[in-house]
């Protein structure tokens, strides 16, 4: 599916300008619906934490967003939301194939805590069910995991192995 070029997808990190991150982002966190949305829990941020987010070109407004934390080799994929008005386009979809191409660059193992019911949408990325508690599941993903198909040859995770 190729976007409308009325879309722009880019990185924010609060540790690089609290107050132009906070402007952009501020909404989302105060926002009784994006907690509900997410969990029921408040958004997260700190000094390793990075925000993929999606905004209109012509008016720069934040339409949905993934965070992921960075620590050790391991990205944690962290919230994800999009607006009600921007469904229904690929936008989070295009946002999930871009931190997977990320991690993938950098080599790195992933690992979400999503509900249940959105376990699903993850497994044909690579992501196996590692642990469940209540209404969530602990996936995880091994580096290059989208490269490799079960039943065929593939590159090793471990580069050398």
């Amino acid at each position: 599916m190729t976007l409308a070029p009325q879309y722009r997808f880019q990185t924010l990190r609060s540790a690089d300008d609290e107050a132009a991150f906070f402007a952009q982002m501020g909404p989302f966190f105060a926002s009784r619906n994006v907690r509900r949305e997410c969990g029921g829990y408040a958004l997260n941020d700190g000094p390793c934490y990075r925000w993929l987010v999606v905004q209109r070109v012509d008016s720069h407004r934040v339409l949905g967003f993934i965070s992921v934390e960075q620590r050790d080799g391991l990205l944690r994929i962290r919230e994800g939301y999009l607006r009600p008005e921007a469904r229904g386009r690929g936008l989070f979809r295009a946002l999930r194939d871009r931190v997977l191409a990320q991690a993938d660059s950098e080599a790195l193992d992933c690992v979400a805590c999503v509900p249940r019911a959105s376990a699903a949408l993850l497994a044909p990325h690579g992501f196996v069910q590692r642990a469940s508690r209540g209404a969530w599941t602990t996936l995880e993903r091994k580096a290059h995991a989208a490269d490799h198909r079960p039943g065929e040859p593939g590159r090793s995770p471990v580069q050398g192995a």
